[in-house]
C-alpha cells in the first residue's frame, strides 16, 4: 500500500532539485499540450503536468512550516468507559497526500476512457487497477473512513487505530513493551494474539504485524514517549 507515515523534510539541495524537477515536467506537459492533436495525446501530456505538480506539492508540504505538532493527550469517555485518546497528527502533509492519490486515479480514469474511445478497449482495461487503487485512498479519506486515527487507553486495553485498522490488546495479556525509534511494540503473553478490526478491504488498511501489537509513534505527540509513560504506569 502507499506509504503514508511521517515524512522527512528534504534538505535544501533536494528542494531545490525537486522545485526545478517539478517546473520543468510542468513546462514539458504544457509545451506537448500545444502539440497533440488527439484527446488521448492530451491525456499523455496532462501526466507530465501531474506530475509536476505532485513532485511542487510534495516537496512544499514536507517543510517543517507545514507540519503541525501532534494534538496532545486528552480525556474522553467511550461506550461508558475512561479513555486516555493520544491521537495522531494529520494537516498538510497527510492532505497532500490523498490530493495527490486522487490526482492520480483521475488520470487513470481520463487514460482508460479515452484509450478506449480513441485507440482500443485494453486501455481501459489497464488502467482499472491502478484508478481504483489510488481513487480509493482519497474516497475513503473524504468519507471519513481513513484517517491517521490515535491510540486510546482504557483503564483495561489499548485501542490502536491507524489508517483503516483498528488493533486491541488487553493490559492484563501484555507481557512486555519495546519502546523503538518509531514504533512501540507491545508483546502479548503466550497463546494471546491482537484482535484486528479492518475498516477498509485489504488495499487500503495499515499492515498487520504478526505476534505483536505495532503502534506507530512518530505521528504521536513527543514522538510517543507521552503514550510509552502512561502505559509504563498502568503495567507496573
Amino acid at each position: 500500500m502507499v506509504q503514508l507515515t511521517a515524512r522527512s523534510a528534504p534538505g535544501p539541495v533536494l528542494l531545490v532539485l525537486g522545485l526545478l524537477a517539478g517546473a520543468a515536467s510542468i513546462a514539458l506537459g504544457v509545451g506537448l499540450l500545444g502539440r497533440v492533436e488527439t484527446g488521448f495525446g492530451a491525456v499523455w501530456a496532462c501526466g507530465f503536468v501531474i506530475l509536476g505538480l505532485i513532485v511542487l506539492a510534495s516537496a512544499v508540504a514536507t517543510q517543517p512550516r507545514w507540519s503541525r505538532a501532534a494534538p496532545p493527550a486528552r480525556d474522553e469517555v467511550r461506550a461508558g468507559e475512561p479513555t486516555r485518546f493520544h491521537p495522531r497528527r494529520g494537516g498538510l502533509p497527510t492532505a497532500t497526500t490523498f490530493v495527490v492519490t486522487g490526482l492520480l486515479g483521475a488520470w487513470f480514469v481520463a487514460i482508460g476512457v479515452t484509450g478506449a474511445v480513441e485507440r482500443t478497449w485494453l486501455w481501459a482495461v489497464l488502467a482499472l487497477v491502478p484508478a481504483t487503487y489510488f481513487s480509493g485512498f482519497t474516497i475513503l479519506w473524504a468519507a471519513g473512513r481513513f484517517r491517521p486515527g490515535g491510540v486510546r487507553v482504557t483503564p483495561t486495553r489499548v485501542i490502536d487505530e491507524h489508517y483503516g485498522l483498528r488493533s486491541e490488546l488487553a493490559l492484563a495479556d501484555v507481557a512486555g513493551m519495546s519502546p523503538r525509534s518509531e514504533t512501540l511494540h507491545l508483546e502479548p503473553l503466550e497463546g494471546v494474539s491482537p484482535v484486528h478490526r479492518r475498516l477498509t478491504p485489504r488495499p487500503w488498511r495499515a499492515r498487520v504485524t504478526p505476534g505483536a501489537l505495532v503502534i506507530r509513534t512518530g505521528d504521536l505527540d513527543s514522538d510517543g514517549r507521552t503514550l510509552v509513560e502512561e502505559l509504563q504506569r498502568r503495567l507496573a
